[in-house]
């Protein structure tokens, strides 16, 4: 564990803390081009810290303690309209009018400040896209990413959005092919083919109450002409959040997930133990968390978070209700590295699962160091944390973990419009499997992605995964383990600002000590998409 802290630690390459803005330091403020986005550089001597951001209306304004006003302003360039300056108890406010939902960032650099406007210009080097969420329930690669975006789209623009005073929206129509092996009724894999329409809208309100800012995106799954009635049924997935400053130090959020499904077993269960034999369910998550800036380099957040599932019909896993809160302690180590050292505690109460499966019920604490920012050569997330969990009514052998948890999300640009992403994780997740409680996964994934001819984008994957379980199987004598491979290799390619085509393929194997378990599937799937698709970027 002691080693696991270091190593984190070490990746960082803190250096010692640069000295604060000395008293009576002027800032200074100038605008500058960042990635292709229009930006404005704040620094003084020294280093600045306590700078907070909020949104007055059509204004974004930012608080700086301790500082005098710069000598002179630069004059405004787009997107902002105008630049004016205050002091308001001991701080120095700097006020940039714009529209009131542009989107915009905030990073440290060598002990300056940059705030960016604008989405980052979508690329054709993002994540799996969002056609590995529900395809078929017995492959990896299925974390949830950005569909593949058409060409960049003008800088210090919204990245495609439509405006319309403080709503702006985001709509897109994804139509695909699918064919391959699925294990929908049983661990047999049977060929299916099936259509897919996914309609989607991404929703931005921000600014209309204060600097209140609300997000909120539907997305409905039609799947057709399958063997499967369970494939033929709509998905539907709703996410919301919102975000609200509470005078200068409180920010606090809420957010909301909804998913009526069948295919997309990940909300369920995200070790993929659940894979077959699959039935309708509902699917809440909802939660709320208070964050408090210290005026330093500490800050605190507060957050709570219920998750409950609930089948409509039997299948392959239960209901449950597991609910978790966590305290934080932040911490900025350098301009460019953040650290968090948090306390969790989780709890899967005995009346939120039903009496044929009280080896769910759980009690579980975790301790966990995070590093996020610029790690090496990385931009991204390192985690590491000990967790104690008890499942008292489990089998022998499965009623305590004691051990490491992790998780890691890292990408480098390796050379022009060249990534290479790299994931990790050590977890426990609830288990369906004969009397035990809980099994322990752990997952590996490498994506490399680049440009080709004609303007087409390749991308290759490789991922490994192991499920380790605790009870011992009668007829083993030993616990079950699951070890999983999966490869993928497609190319996408923008047919125009507003469309592009994907075409994928897809190899998954799992082989378990227990034979009955074992599995060989494909998928392949082309994807055309029509609409605006816009970047990650946004604050």
């Amino acid at each position: 564990m002691i080693a696991s802290l270091a190593l984190l630690l070490g990746l960082a390459q803190a250096p010692p803390p640069a000295p604060a803005a000395p008293p009576g330091a002027s800032l200074q403020l100038a605008f500058e081009t960042v990635d292709g986005r229009p930006a404005l550089r704040l620094w003084a001597a020294g280093e600045l810290h306590g700078v907070v951001v909020r949104r007055e209306g059509a204004e974004l304004v930012l608080s700086v303690p301790g500082l005098a006003p710069p000598a002179r302003l630069p004059e405004p360039q787009p997107p902002i309209d105008e630049l004016r300056v205050e002091q308001a108890q001991g701080q120095l406010e700097v006020w940039l009018l714009s529209r009131p939902d542009l989107p915009f960032e905030l990073r440290r650099e060598a002990g300056q400040l940059l705030l960016v406007f604008g989405q980052r210009a979508p690329e054709q080097a993002a994540g799996f896209p969002d056609l590995y969420r529900g395809l078929f329930p017995s492959g990896m690669f299925a974390e949830p990413g950005e569909a593949e975006a058409p060409p960049e789209t003008e800088a210090g623009t919204d990245g495609g959005r439509l405006g319309l005073g403080p709503l702006s929206f985001r709509p897109a129509v994804l139509a695909s092919y699918v064919e391959g092996e699925s294990t929908v009724e049983d661990r047999t894999p049977t060929a299916d083919e099936y259509w897919q329409i996914e309609p989607k809208l991404d929703l931005l309100l921000a600014g209309s109450v204060g600097s209140l800012r609300l997000k909120a995106s539907y997305q409905p799954v039609l799947r057709f002409d399958s063997r499967y009635e369970q494939v033929n049924r709509t998905s539907h997935l709703f996410d919301a959040g919102l975000e609200l400053p509470i005078g200068a130090p409180l920010t606090l959020r809420a957010d909301v997930h909804y998913a009526i499904a069948t295919l997309e077993t990940r909300e369920v269960d995200p070790g993929y133990e659940y894979y077959y034999d699959l039935g309708r369910f509902d699917r809440w998550r909802y939660g709320a968390g208070l964050r408090f800036e210290t005026g330093g380099r500490f800050d605190l957040d507060l957050s709570g978070q219920v998750n409950q599932v609930d089948f409509e019909e039997e299948g392959g896993f239960f209901d449950f209700e597991d609910r978790q809160w966590t305290a934080e302690l932040g911490y900025d180590l350098t301009p460019d590295v953040r650290a968090g050292l948090s306390y969790t505690n989780e709890e899967v109460p005995a009346g939120s699962v039903l009496p044929e499966r009280p080896e769910a019920v759980s009690k579980a604490d975790l301790i966990r160091l995070r590093l996020d920012g610029r790690l090496a050569s990385f931009d991204g997330e390192l985690s590491g944390g000990y967790e104690r969990r008890e499942q008292p009514l489990a089998g022998p052998g499965g009623q305590l973990y004691e051990g490491l948890v992790a998780g890691a999300r890292l990408r480098r640009e390796l050379r022009e419009s060249t990534f290479l992403s790299l994931a990790g994780a050590r977890y426990t997740t609830l288990s369906a499997h004969e009397s035990n409680g809980y099994y322990v996964s752990n997952a590996l994934e490498a994506v490399l992605t680049a440009p080709g001819p004609f303007n087409v984008s390749l991308r290759g994957g490789l991922a490994w995964q192991w499920n380790q379980y605790e009870v011992a199987e009668a007829a083993l004598g030993e616990p079950r383990h699951d070890r999983l491979q999966g490869w993928t290799v497609g190319l996408g390619r923008p047919l125009s600002r507003w469309a592009y085509l994907r075409v994928d393929y897809r190899k998954d194997h799992r082989d378990s000590n227990l034979d009955e378990f074992d599995t060989d599937t494909y998928s392949l799937i082309a994807q055309v998409g029509v609409g605006w698709f816009g970047g990650s970027g946004g604050r």
